[in-house]
């Protein structure tokens, strides 16, 4: 298994399938991920501020993206999420990766030329 940490695992999640597929192929087709993984629907449970200001518990159904790419694709992954994520915040989470040597090679392959 490859120790290096280059390998990433980002995860964001919005509202509908539609949504999921249209960033999945974007950043697939884009180059800025080597793979994008869809799960859904899956129940959120969270706080949120509402109009009064006061956090209130919200449950909804989203479908996760789950983003394999390398550390140095990352920032502009999420800038292109910027652009064209729904959410006015969306949950945007990165995990370093352990890989085997031929996937971590794959994903490092498929990124985006600088």
């Amino acid at each position: 298994m490859s120790t290096d940490l280059e390998i990433v695992v980002a995860f964001t999640t919005v509202a509908t399938e539609k949504q999921a597929e249209s960033l999945a192929k974007t950043l697939v087709t884009t180059a800025l991920a080597a793979c994008v993984q869809i799960d859904g629907p899956i129940r959120s449970f969270y706080l949120w501020p509402s109009e009064s200001g006061e956090n209130q518990q919200e449950e909804s159904s989203e479908f996760r993206l789950s983003i394999k790419a390398t550390k140095a694709q990352i920032d502009k992954i999420e800038q292109k999420l910027a652009e064209l994520h729904p959410y006015e915040v969306p949950q945007w989470v990165v995990i370093q990766a352990q890989a085997s040597h031929g996937y971590g090679d794959w994903i490092r392959n498929s990124k985006n030329p600088e």
